[in-house]
């Protein structure tokens, strides 16, 4: 089941749950061992957001294989750019989930 809320014509918040399984959300964040997927730095649960690493702007889809945690400052730092254009803002080097694996 699909849970939505709209706000300005756009999806926001979308969370796709099987019968009670996890958000996309609590996937993200298991999947990046509770830290941030560009900075590294630990997120408790409730302060996770999503990004999408193909910006919907560019084409990218609602999807946990195009989703990856977050940190606010990450997420709003890397807004609608590419993984390669904000990899150029942040210095060049791989991001936190790139070094894991």
């Amino acid at each position: 089941m699909a849970h939505y809320r709209k706000r300005s014509g756009r999806l926001k918040g979308m969370q796709l749950r099987s019968a009670g399984g996890p958000s996309l959300h609590e996937v993200a964040w298991q999947q990046a061992h509770g830290c941030c997927w560009f900075c590294g730095v630990k997120l408790p649960r409730q302060a996770v957001t999503l990004d999408h690493l193909i910006p919907i702007a560019q084409g990218g889809i609602h999807h946990l294989e195009n989703l990856v945690a977050s940190c606010h400052a990450c997420n709003i730092a890397k807004g609608r750019r590419t993984l390669e254009e904000y990899r150029q803002v942040c210095g060049g080097r791989p991001f936190a989930g790139e070094r894991e694996g």
